[in-house]
This record gives C-alpha cells, structure tokens and sequence, in this order.
C-alpha cells in the first residue's frame, strides 16, 4: 500500500506468474500497456514504470507499479500456458462473473487478491511434482488423452453436469457445433495452456467434435473441484465425493 492506495508490484506478480526472466516478463507488461491504451484508459496510470532501489545495490532497477486493473490486463496479456498464469485467468473470469451476477452461487470465487497469491502458490507447488508423477497413466488412451467421461466418473457426477459446470466456471463455453446443435467446448485460453483437446471424430456419416482432457488438464480440474468441494453450501446441497483411491 503506497499514497496512492492499493497497488502491485510489477516484479512479485512475475513470480507468482512463474517468470523467472524480468526480461521475457517486460514484453507482457509492453502487450498489458498497448491494451490498456486501446481500452481508452492511461497505461501511465495502471501499469506505471518506476525505479526500485535494493538495500547495498549499486543502481536502481525497474518495476512497474500496477492496480488492480492493471494486474488484470497484464495477466490477460500473459502466456495462459504456464500454469500459474492460466489459474490466474480463470480466478480473474469468476471475479468478473461474480461481479456481473452477484446473486449467483459464487462460494468457489476467492473473495480477496490475497486468495490469488494462495491460488497461484498452490498451482506451482503442484508443477514441480507434477512431471513425474505419472497418476493419470492408467486413464490416457494412446494420444495420452483423458476422456471426459472418465473425469466425470472420478468425480462422481454426470458428465452433463460436469461440464455444464465448467460452463459456469468461464472454462468451457456454449457454442453450435459446425456439424449441428449446440455443444460446450473449452475457452481458447485453457486450449493454449493445454488442458484439454478438441478432436474430430467420425461415425460412420456422422461427425463430432470431441474434447478430451491432458494429465495437466485433469491436474487443474482436480483443484478447481476440490475448491468447490471444500466451498460453504447451500440448504440441502450435498457435496460430491472425489474417489481418493484413484489419485
């Protein structure tokens, strides 16, 4: 907290964002700083450059002094293939959604930006032991694909209710097939961060496009349902039961 209220620093949300180079790091705030520009606003003001002097160092360094609209615009500007940065994403879409619908069921959303700090040093720990784990082997197909029928029967719940969930968390969305009717596939951002994939498959005549789910896809959906496992509930909501046997 400074004068001129809450703000972030440019070089701690690098972290947490999973940069280790401030360098790579300046190219997301320039994109940030561009867009915030073509909103209309004063990039001056959101993402504002300033000189950080360490204790015993010989020069200042540069960081960026952000607000919270800043911070947003810099994660949406940021590589959604990093882990942390696509946790990021999707905490930033539920804020948005809460705030468009504050009536809605929103025990999931964190209520504070310090529940992001939380979030994201979940999703690193995660990373690190995530390589080598190898849990999901038994689920993958040949492509090490997880269906989403099998992500449904690990969580107990109809595969309808699933994703019609994660049409409620901004994760997947509702669009009309090319091949007829209407069907919810995941957002562009939980593609590119590479959670899920979009086959087309063929049945004799008839073609449909089918998403399947990565290891690491099934690793962020595990966490954003213990989130809704372990949030308050309403009278008469029972929670679901994930089968720890199968982790």
């Amino acid at each position: 907290m400074d004068d001129d209220g809450e703000w972030w620093s440019a070089r701690e949300l690098a972290g947490l964002l999973g940069y280790a180079s401030w360098d790579v790091f300046e190219d997301t705030l320039s994109r940030a700083r561009a867009a915030v520009t073509n909103c209309g606003q004063a990039a001056c003001l959101h993402i504002a450059r300033r000189a950080e002097r360490l204790p015993g160092g010989p020069r200042p360094r540069a960081d960026y002094q952000l607000t919270r609209y800043g911070a947003y615009m810099v994660v949406m500007n940021a590589d959604p293939r990093k882990p942390e940065v696509a946790a990021a994403q999707t905490y930033f879409a539920m804020r948005i959604r809460a705030a468009e619908a504050p009536l809605a069921a929103t025990a999931a959303v964190p209520e504070d930006d310090d529940a992001l700090v939380e979030l994201l040093a979940r999703v690193r720990e995660g990373s690190a032991v995530r390589s080598g784990a190898g849990r999901w082997d038994r689920f993958t197909d040949a492509h090490g694909l997880i269906a989403m029928t099998t992500i449904a029967g690990l969580l107990h719940v109809p595969v309808r209710e699933l994703t019609n969930w994660l049409v409620e968390q901004g994760v997947f969305h509702r669009e009309r097939s090319r091949y007829g009717g209407r069907q919810d596939v995941p957002r562009g951002a939980h593609r590119a961060a590479d959670h899920f994939r979009v086959r087309t498959e063929t049945n004799g005549s008839v073609s449909r496009q089918v998403t399947y789910v990565t290891p690491a896809g099934a690793d962020f959906l595990l966490g954003l349902w213990r989130s809704r496992a372990a949030a308050p509930r309403s009278r008469g909501e029972h929670p679901r039961h994930l089968d720890r046997r199968t982790w």
